[in-house]
């Protein structure tokens, strides 16, 4: 599954206010006790193709956590890629965005502007690294 990080070792979750405190979490399967709160808020989290990164929304900013899982587990703060209206939709995905295996794009679920006239059109956003210098 998505949730079980490349290697298998490690496992993400979202707590909610039921369960733990609201956020995104990784779990060492190999402890049961061993758990980090790596985000206090966000939904849609998932790995990165080579378990180097953590993806998630936090409202409408689409955040990456770096993660290195070479002698147990530790991570950096998130940081904010870009912001990126999204559709959080089960029936289509549960996590409404793609990545590709080198982490460099992504393939979001948008919806469309139905007064903008257009339909059935894809935008495709390249170069999105330049409007992080103004951040």
């Amino acid at each position: 599954p998505r949730g079980v990080a490349p290697g298998g070792r490690y496992l993400l979750s979202e707590g909610s206010k039921v369960d733990w405190h609201e956020g995104i979490y990784v779990s060492d399967m190999t402890s049961p006790s061993a758990r980090w709160q790596i985000a206090s808020g966000g939904h849609q989290a998932r790995w990165s193709p080579d378990g180097k990164e953590i993806y998630f929304f936090l409202e409408d900013d689409f955040m990456v956590v770096r993660v290195d899982t070479t002698n147990g587990f530790s991570f950096v703060p998130p940081k904010k890629l870009f912001s990126r209206f999204h559709v959080i939709d089960p029936s289509m995905t549960r996590w409404g965005y793609g990545i590709s295996a080198d982490r460099q794009r992504f393939l979001f679920i948008t919806p469309m502007d139905s007064s903008s006239g257009l339909h059935g059109d894809i935008e495709v956003v390249i170069n999105w690294q330049a409007g992080l210098k103004g951040e």
